[in-house]
């Protein structure tokens, strides 16, 4: 299936300086449940239609890691990035939920001969921080002292995370629409830019159109009211990734 892109959920902020010497990458993820058809509420600040999203593809470390004072245990899944323009295939970062006070850089670490070991780390930069599956860029380069072994994980073992729209305002001040994401602890994105999805008419209607997301909405403002006519479907491939805007 050929894969859609999430570039709405925060294309405003500016990408890394590292992006722009290494070339961007991004985390495919496979949709795991959406809401039901049906669901309905109420619009508020509070996030709604919610989506869980599988890595699409994921290793499990089987010896522990150690870059800096990071530490990566034996057992711990690593979801794979890819990227349109470096040469590399074989690269898996760490997407462990962060702390408030951690760095927002992801672990990442490379087979670069695909002989099952990894043998070299890479720092992964997060756009937004703190948003693990958000990894945007990766570089600083370095060869580990101990190459650790791996297995491919399965995908009850591929890590996982959400996503959900929430009401805005763009620039203007006009409402609108936008995706958002967990960062750290139980804290998810609140101010998304740049706002970018827009209700549309169509048969006489309101409608948000996100891929294949569909919902009908009253009025696009606080206590207008939602309903969901379609989700993305079921094992549909999706690529979590951020662009320079």
């Amino acid at each position: 299936m050929r894969p859609f892109s999430l570039l709405a959920v925060l294309i405003g902020l500016a990408a890394p300086s590292i992006a722009m010497a290494q070339g961007m990458v991004h985390m495919p993820v496979t949709v795991v449940s959406g809401p039901p058809v049906g669901e309905q509420g109420v619009l508020s600040g509070a996030r709604f239609a919610e989506h869980v999203v599988r890595a699409s593809n994921a290793i499990v470390t089987e010896m522990p890691l150690t870059v800096g004072r990071r530490i990566i245990p034996a057992g711990t899944p690593l979801a794979q990035v890819r990227s349109n323009s470096l040469p590399v295939q074989r690269v898996w970062c760490d997407v462990r939920p962060m702390g408030r006070w951690s760095s927002g850089d992801a672990a990442c670490f490379e087979d670069r001969d695909d002989d099952g070991r990894l043998d070299r780390s890479l720092r992964g930069l997060t756009q937004p921080g703190y948003f693990t599956f958000g990894v945007a860029a990766i570089g600083d380069y370095r060869d580990l002292a101990q190459q650790a072994t791996y297995r491919e994980a399965t995908p009850e073992e591929r890590p996982t995370t959400r996503f959900g729209l929430i009401l805005c305002r763009n620039i203007s001040g006009q409402h609108g629409f936008a995706i958002t994401v967990p960062l750290h602890d139980n804290d998810w994105l609140v101010n998304p830019a740049p706002c970018p999805i827009m209700p549309e008419r169509l048969d006489g209607k309101q409608v948000i159109r996100f891929q294949g997301l569909r919902l009908e909405i009253s009025e696009p403002r606080d206590a207008g009211s939602w309903i969901v006519i379609s989700a993305i479907p079921r094992d549909a491939d999706i690529v979590l990734s951020f662009r320079r805007r």
